[in-house]
């Protein structure tokens, strides 16, 4: 398979996006809003975190393919043209889903106020800061501002940010000093933060996807440079396994959002997802071409590539669409567990319908051969 485009990359996002929709449906009704026998079963729905970090790296993996292919080392276009391809493949459609999100938080405020309820819990929204900082991508400095609009937006702000540090830091650390102090360098940028004092840090912003983002730069270079032999992949695959043991050690020991995951304000579990990510990457990515394990073809079957294709659009509009379907049930004064119900059943499927409208109708329009790797959804 030529570098600079795996199948199974595709079908990874669209299982990561897919995953995504569920938990925003299990977190929705978690507690006593929901049906007590979907709570039950839910709990493997609360990791969407794991999904955002695999983004990321899948991310750090798919751009340094030009550059390691390249034998300067540089970013086709340079460091502006790279910028300007990422801004039109990120923003039209971010701000699109950033306006739709925007006008049904207005129009539930404006019901609200005309059935005399008064302002709702999301009123804040529509402050001043809150859609400016949106509209600048600063808004994950600020957890207020990162969960007020559209909560999966804070991601798209997040990788916005390493994408500057990127082209700016990485690559020329990359040329200069090669890969080994690039990744160092991200790890270390991405940890700083938390070395700050309390009132300067930034977890919500999770900084140290700067380093998960560099672990997918060396499995991209992987990628070019592997020679596809067995015990190369053999190797890869045990590390991936390694460390796919520890996390799921971790989680079975320690619940999500316990201090025994954070030092300082960082998420361990998000450098283990990223060293067993980058590895499974590795692996697939020096899978032999004619035997492609189960796992591969299933990641490259039809379905997952075509969801993979509009994953950044499911990510972008699932949360308003889900805003809408609990708020015509809620009209109709359907109880709490069967809105439940009626969202696990029908939720995810409308969400991929609109996804995919959206993704048509905004998402396609600024994708093309030099920008088609999409960002965290």
């Amino acid at each position: 398979m030529a570098p600079g485009r795996f199948a199974f990359l595709d079908g990874l996002r669209g299982l990561a996006a897919l995953y995504v929709v569920y938990f925003h449906i299990a977190a929705r009704f978690a507690g006593p809003h929901g049906s007590d026998l979907l709570n039950h079963f839910s709990a493997p729905l609360k990791y969407a975190h794991f999904a955002v970090s695999l983004f990321i790296v899948i991310s750090g993996f798919c751009l340094v393919l030009p550059v390691a292919a390249s034998a300067e080392g540089v970013l086709p276009g340079g460091t502006w043209g790279f910028l300007k391809r990422r801004a039109r493949r990120l923003l039209p459609p971010y701000y699109v889903a950033l306006l739709l999100s925007i006008l049904i938080i207005a129009a539930s405020q404006a019901r609200r106020q005309v059935s005399g309820e008064g302002a709702g819990p999301r009123m804040a929204a529509l402050a001043a800061d809150h859609i400016g900082s949106h509209l600048l991508l600063v808004h994950n400095l600020r957890e207020d501002w990162s969960q007020s609009i559209n909560a999966p937006l804070w991601s798209v702000a997040t990788e916005a940010q390493i994408y500057v540090v990127f082209a700016l830091v990485l690559v020329p650390v990359r040329r200069r000093f090669g890969t080994p102090l690039a990744v160092v360098s991200a790890i270390a940028l991405g940890l700083a933060p938390s070395l700050l004092p309390r009132g300067l840090n930034i977890p919500q912003a999770c900084p140290w996807f700067l380093g998960l983002f560099a672990l997918g730069m060396a499995a991209g270079e992987v990628a070019v440079s592997s020679d596809g032999s067995k015990a190369r992949q053999v190797r890869w695959a045990r590390i991936a396994a390694t460390f796919g043991v520890l996390l799921v050690a971790h989680c079975s020991l320690s619940p999500l959002g316990t201090d025994a995951w954070r030092l300082r304000g960082i998420e361990l579990h998000d450098l283990l997802l990223g060293c067993g990510a980058a590895s499974l990457l590795a692996w697939s990515a020096t899978a032999d071409a004619a035997k492609r394990p189960m796992l591969l073809r299933m990641l490259e079957s039809r379905i997952l590539v075509v969801l993979g294709a509009f994953s950044y659009s499911l990510y972008l509009i699932h949360v308003p669409v889900q805003d809408l379907m609990v708020y015509a049930m809620q009209r109709l004064a359907i109880s709490g567990p069967v809105q439940h119900w009626a969202m696990l059943l029908a939720g995810p499927p409308v969400c991929l319908a609109a996804a995919y409208a959206f993704f048509l109708a905004v998402e396609r329009r600024f994708i093309s051969s030099r920008t088609a790797t999409p960002s965290v959804g």
